[in-house]
């Protein structure tokens, strides 16, 4: 982004007639367009908010990210350069160097970026994102420039570890890698700007952290699941033509780069992806070739494998189903362009991504935007239970089925457990998680951060999960809601349940229990159409009772309806109905 296009956007996100989206930019040096383009590149992102970005003292890094906050902020963001670990690595410095002052400096920088960190790490936001020193060192230590002193390596250290302490507490570090592809470190430091103004970056590299703490800050959601073709994609060859034992994905073959896809498939099945198979072949021949021993995917990670001859396009709507997830959710990769023709066309929503099967060059481009799409700083207990949990649901709909049974039955033999607990004085991470990423069963598709729910809460609001376990295994917190009580009349803000829970009536059972807990006389859902939410409107629609019954009325901006009457309209539910947690709420 050029800056005047930045300087228009700015003014315009500071303008915007939205909510507040307030951040902190914590920086040693002046600001300027760095401020700018962060105020640009948060407005692209979030058009429909007032963006507002508050900066501190020049040299005062520490201070700024230690200072209390006069509003509730939704983040910091923090771009730390040399200066901020010693004054004397700074241009504008007239500090003497010599070899003892170069001692000085290695140890003092050590001290202050433990400092720094701890500042940043106990500063107890939500959503913490820095950018570790990005400049090269001032060009001022007594060796050839091709070549690093001991003080250059020994700073470099001091990096790293600032680096790993920040990760390790779960602050968000900006991958200088990712930095370079836009902004090449010979082009980052500018020494006029800093001598001038105290601002050390050039134009572009702005831009470049700009655009990078902002989509840190912000990101996308995550995708859901990775739908992946065999033959020349997971791995090299064709098993039914060349046979099990000719594949390969190794680097005598030629065919490393079919390694590569498969451990980065395989970590990302680790944390939680749903990743399962679309291949045009015989099952059995399927099956072989994913029974070879030394492929880098775990067989046990690929559900389901769906082989045969039709259209790609009706497999995955098949892995969609079993999954139970829209196919926005999906990500879909294929060697075969005609493959990848026939998907984008039948299968609008899902992303479909090219294997380079022909140019190995291509290979980190795909597996960079795997990570984009898929990839998390952070993970939820929930997330490792994912594919456990649509296991469970794929085996519940198949022994249905399969017995003969009427549902009422099959549901009443579930032994199921929920688990309602409030949230509203604990670690509410897995719900926000949740009531930003569900689409199906959704009130209103409204997305809050961390600093709109406590604020929420300050007001009067609560916050409640749900867990659940049935004889298939335990699924984790499933669902959530924020709501808050005026009166005698209960007003619910957000309502979500997982899509890996439906079919079981978790949804009513909750609304049962909090009724029974809260017991207002009438309930309010703040209920918006999204477009997606249609799992959602139908259970309304059985809730509502004749305030909302058929399926042609229009949807209310808020359906207000008798407890008294949900009660009378909820379907029969099943499990144990855990609300004793409750209580937590009391002291709060």
């Amino acid at each position: 982004m050029k800056l005047l296009e930045a300087t228009e956007r700015s003014a315009i996100a500071r303008k915007n007639d939205g909510p507040v989206f307030r951040v902190r930019l914590a920086v040693g040096f002046t600001p300027l367009s760095l401020q700018t383009f962060v105020e640009a590149h948060l407005g692209a992102l979030l058009p429909t908010r007032r963006i507002a970005v508050e900066v501190g003292d020049y040299d005062d890094l520490q201070g700024t990210l230690g200072r209390t906050p006069q509003e509730p902020l939704h983040g910091v963001l923090c771009a730390i350069e040399w200066a901020d670990l010693d004054p004397r690595l700074s241009a504008r410095s007239a500090a003497p160097h010599t070899l003892e002052v170069l001692d000085q400096i290695v140890a003092a920088s050590r001290q202050r970026a433990v400092a720094i960190a701890d500042a940043m790490i106990g500063s107890g936001f939500a959503s913490r994102v820095v950018c570790p020193p990005s400049l090269s060192l001032p060009p001022v230590f007594p060796s050839r420039s091709a070549t690093l002193s001991r003080w250059e390596a020994q700073l470099a250290v001091v990096r790293s570890e600032l680096v790993a302490n920040l990760v390790a507490s779960g602050v968000e570090v900006l991958n200088d890698d990712a930095v370079a592809i836009d902004s090449p470190v010979g082009k980052r430091w500018s020494l006029k700007s800093e001598l001038e103004f105290g601002f050390p970056y050039t134009v572009r590299h702005a831009d470049s952290i700009a655009a990078h703490l902002a989509r840190a800050l912000v990101p996308p959601d995550r995708r859901k699941g990775l739908i992946v073709d065999l033959d020349n994609t997971l791995w090299s060859g064709i098993v039914g033509d060349d046979g099990v034992s000719a594949l390969s994905w190794d680097l005598a073959s030629g065919s490393q780069q079919h390694a590569l896809f498969q451990r980065l498939v395989n970590l990302l099945a680790e944390t939680g992806i749903l990743v399962g198979v679309a291949s045009k072949n015989d099952s059995a021949v399927a099956e072989a070739g994913l029974a070879r021993p030394d492929l880098l995917v775990q067989r046990e990670r690929l559900f389901p494998v769906v082989a045969g001859w039709g259209p790609k396009s009706v497999s995955i709507a098949d892995i969609a189903r079993t999954w139970n997830v829209g196919l926005e959710s999906l990500v879909f990769v294929d060697d075969s362009a005609v493959e990848r023709g026939e998907v984008a066309e039948a299968s609008a929503g899902v992303e479909v991504l090219a294997f380079p099967a022909d140019n190995v060059d291509d290979m980190p481009v795909l597996l960079g935007r795997l990570r984009d799409l898929f990839g998390a700083s952070t993970l939820s207990a929930e997330d490792l239970l994912r594919l456990q949990s649509v296991r469970a649901n794929a085996a519940l709909e198949s022994e249905l089925q399969s017995s003969g049974e009427v549902r009422e039955e099959f549901l009443a033999g579930l032994d199921a457990t929920l688990t309602v607990a409030e949230r509203t004085v604990t670690d509410g991470q897995r719900a926000i998680q949740l009531i930003n990423k569900t689409n199906q069963f959704n009130l209103n598709g409204t997305r809050w951060d961390a600093a709109e729910i406590d604020a929420f809460l300050s007001d009067g609001g609560r916050l409640f999960t749900v867990d659940y376990t049935d004889r298939y295994g335990r699924l984790g917190e499933i669902s959530a809601l924020l709501v808050r009580a005026e009166g005698r009349a209960l007003e619910i803000r957000a309502w979500v349940l997982s899509c890996r829970a439906f079919s079981r009536r978790i949804e009513y059972q909750t609304l049962r229990g909090l009724l029974a807990q809260l017991a207002p006389d009438t309930v309010r859902f703040a209920v918006r159409e999204t477009g997606r939410n249609s799992v959602l409107l139908r259970a309304l629609r059985v809730i509502g009772g004749e305030a909302w019954a058929s399926p042609h009325d229009s949807i209310p901006a808020d359906l207000t309806v008798s407890a008294s009457s949900i009660v009378a309209a909820l379907p029969a539910g099943y499990g144990t109905l855990d609300v004793a947690v409750f209580n937590a709420a009391e002291d709060r």
